[in-house]
């Protein structure tokens, strides 16, 4: 597909040459598992039966209104259920934990591969001002970790991939959350109270039941408004969104152990 084409501006006779009906099919029932939607909940919603849901999702062909129709019913808009084809087409390279723990505690290293995936490294020297001799080093560090292959400043990454992947629980993935997390807490402090922010701390001794609730709770709340928010990027223009993040953290602290274990007066 034209990657300026509105897929939703599609004539219906064009799903056929320009998709994969099986690959939307299937992108369509990984939705419906996200949800914890049945084909029965689905036809409920639709106004059909659930045999005419399984019939509709295993045809070797669909009409973009009747596509429309069961997408919105299982929450998600064709535009929104194209992008995430999109997504998946999208190739990544995924890191071995030994290069995911290097790039955790070397990050100038990970930010110079990460161009070097865009343009060679003779561009890159140039468009970041770099000697010579400090781009060759980090082209020494990702030969070490088997990431570029070729001779002095001509070597290039292995991968033809564009975008990296990582374990979500891995080494880097961890130091990450720790620095945005930071970055984050920091950023809201420092925000006038005009900015209609929350930043309440509070801390109490309270049962771990009562505990797990309150996660739970704010574990909810967040699903909720990460579902609103998804829905609302999928169907309205980007100039009418604002971009922003949110943090919940709990954890066992104790203040006043951690005021009397301080530095000494």
């Amino acid at each position: 597909m034209d990657a300026k084409q509105n897929p939703e501006q599609l004539a219906s006779s064009e799903i056929e040459s320009s998709f994969d009906i099986e690959r939307i099919f299937e992108e369509l029932k990984s939705v419906l598992k996200e949800r914890g939607l049945t084909y029965k909940q689905l036809a409920d919603r639709i106004g059909v039966t659930e045999g005419a849901v399984k019939k509709t999702l295993t045809a070797e062909d669909i009409s973009l209104g009747r596509l429309s129709t069961v997408a919105e019913a299982a929450g998600v808009t064709v535009r929104e259920l194209f992008r995430r084809l999109d997504r998946a087409d999208e190739v990544r390279f995924q890191l071995s934990a030994a290069q995911e723990l290097y790039f955790s505690q070397h990050p100038k290293t990970l930010r110079f591969f990460l161009l070097l995936l865009e343009a060679s490294a003779s561009v890159v020297m140039k468009e970041q001002k770099l000697a010579a001799e400090k781009c060759a080093r980090y082209l020494d560090e990702l030969e070490k970790l088997g990431l570029v292959v070729g001779e002095g400043l001509e070597r290039r990454p292995k991968t033809q991939a564009k975008i990296l992947k990582w374990n979500p629980n891995g080494p880097y993935a961890k130091t990450q959350n720790r620095k945005i997390t930071q970055q984050l807490v920091d950023h809201l402090y420092a925000q006038d109270v005009s900015a209609r922010l929350i930043r309440n701390r509070a801390s109490g001794y309270m049962l771990p039941s009562t505990q797990e609730e309150f996660v739970a709770r704010m574990q909810a709340l967040s699903k909720e408004f990460m579902s609103r928010a998804r829905k609302e990027n999928s169907a309205l223009p980007r100039e009418q969104l604002k971009s922003v993040t949110w943090a919940f953290l709990m954890g066992d602290f104790d203040v006043w152990h951690a005021i009397l274990d301080g530095e000494e007066l």
